[in-house]
């Protein structure tokens, strides 16, 4: 069960480490990264994709994935928006909460870092009758102070709908999945 303040915590590790604020603890970033960034890419329904919205960005270590007209950054971490800003200056970023002209939701390991009613308004306020691609940690026996594990038919239980895809795989010890609900 998570009993931490996201935005707190969060805070935190970015005075703390700045630009490494999400690879704190991994000694095994770089391969850890590019083992992500293939694995998304091989699941992508681009053809059905549109402008994406990518909930959590952080510093936009995944913007890159997507082409930069058809992207939009959003973190509520001021601190991160301007590292990803520095990093990816032609994809657009924003710190406001609303966000407008996106087709698709994505998230990439953001709603496992909040409790459960966090990640229903979430997905109530960005995902309702849009593509969605959620990769998060699936891994049910996860449930530490800081992450919560949850199953793809959680995330379509509270979307309301069956996932059209799901891809997963074993990272940093634990299974994470590409969920990928496609517009209604």
């Amino acid at each position: 069960m998570i009993n931490i303040n996201p935005k707190e915590y969060w805070t935190k590790r970015y005075n703390e480490a700045g630009e490494n604020t999400v690879w704190l603890n991994n000694k095994y970033q770089p391969e850890t990264h590019k083992i992500r960034k293939e694995f998304l890419k091989a699941g992508f329904p681009t053809n059905q994709m549109g402008t994406v919205l990518d909930f959590g960005c952080g510093t936009g270590a995944y913007s890159e994935l997507f082409h930069p007209d058809l992207y939009i950054g959003y973190d509520h971490m001021e601190k991160a928006i301007e590292i990803a800003k520095r990093k990816n200056p032609k994809h657009d970023y924003t710190t406001s909460k609303t966000q407008y002209g996106y087709y698709t939701l994505f998230t990439n390991c953001v709603l496992q870092h909040n409790p459960q009613d966090v990640v229903k308004e979430i997905l109530d306020r960005y995902a309702k009758n849009k593509c969605v691609i959620l990769y998060e940690c699936t891994d049910e026996s996860i449930q530490s102070g800081h992450c919560e594990g949850r199953s793809p038919e959680w995330y379509s239980e509270v979307l309301g709908r069956e996932v059209d895809k799901v891809y997963s795989h074993v990272i940093d010890g634990a299974e994470h999945s590409m969920m990928v609900w496609l517009q209604q």
